[in-house]
């Protein structure tokens, strides 16, 4: 009975692919440990009530400009090759991290939160590209690791939003209000994004093929996983030449089914490549079940740091 050999997992390039999810989850999470605080520092709310009205705008702007762009970049990923938009998501992520530790009103924060999110809504071309490079022995294994990577960054952009925000408040005796931390009090976790975003950028640079489509990477390894086959149902057959005639011809008579069952698939596949995305049911169900869980995660998101800056006599 033959077993299923597991593709090795290039793992160079999910390490890359991995941060890719880190970072945007970080980037995502950093905010909502001091949004209401930042807002209430913009001076634009006259009481607390009034700061969950403008901290849920400023919320939804990188959600918004992902949700706008993601569809777009994924089109621009299949026509030029998926690394260098790649590239360019998390030269703007980057770049608008570190803008946006030193807003000095609401409407700049809005808009350099909105385009960070427009240039960084790399989630779902991470999920093409990791299907370009893994088949189905493997794939599970790597989606499970952006996974990982995901809820890692949303813990540690939570958590070290609302450790080093406002640090001349929060730890009186290592600033003072006057140093450039208590001029910019939302920089410090910004410089900690800016560090894991540039970080990303330059794994994605060395650790990504450099041809245009990373297909042409799956291609290469399935060649020679095929080569080795051959090599090994050979050597096989050598040893087999004083064994059983029969059993040997029904594993040639196998190899070459499976052979057959894997071009038909491909076939079935290259025909279904120009079937718009939503007449597949079963992927348009996943796509609301997904939105309305993002939905729920969000509203925690926003309401909870609302709920600290409320007064405890609000409960």
């Amino acid at each position: 009975m033959s077993t299923t050999k597991s593709t090795p997992i290039p793992q160079k390039i999910v390490i890359a692919l991995s941060l890719c999810f880190f970072n945007e989850s970080f980037t995502y999470a950093n905010l909502f440990s001091y949004v209401g605080f930042m807002v209430w520092d913009f001076h634009v709310a006259d009481d607390v009530d009034q700061v969950g009205y403008y901290a849920g705008y400023l919320g939804s702007c990188f959600a918004l400009a992902s949700f706008i762009s993601s569809f777009w970049l994924g089109k621009l990923g299949d026509k030029y090759g998926k690394k260098p938009i790649l590239l360019i998501g998390a030269t703007g992520a980057t770049i608008t991290v570190l803008l946006f530790g030193f807003s000095s009103s609401i409407w700049m924060a809005m808009g350099i939160r909105f385009l960070c999110g427009l240039l960084n809504g790399n989630i779902g071309l991470v999920k093409a590209y990791s299907s370009d490079i893994t088949d189905s022995t493997n794939q599970a294994k790597v989606l499970s690791f952006f996974q990982l990577a995901w809820g890692l960054g949303g813990i540690m952009g939570a958590m070290l939003g609302g450790v080093t925000a406002r640090p001349c408040i929060q730890y009186q005796n290592l600033c003072s209000p006057t140093s450039f931390f208590g001029r910019y009090p939302y920089a410090l976790p910004n410089l900690i994004n800016f560090f894991f975003s540039l970080s990303g950028f330059i794994l994605l640079w060395l650790f990504l093929p450099r041809h245009s489509s990373p297909s042409s990477y799956r291609r290469t390894n399935l060649k020679e996983e095929k080569e080795d086959d051959k090599v090994e149902m050979i050597s096989i057959s050598k040893e087999g030449v004083d064994g059983d005639d029969d059993e040997n011809r029904e594993c040639i008579s196998n190899n070459e089914e499976d052979g057959r069952d894997d071009n038909t698939k491909a076939q079935d596949s290259s025909l279904s490549e120009d079937k718009p995305f939503y007449k597949y049911k079963s992927a348009m169900i996943l796509c609301a079940a997904y939105a309305f869980t993002g939905g729920a995660w969000t509203i925690y998101d926003e309401a909870w740091p609302l709920w600290a800056l409320s007064p405890t006599i609000r409960g």
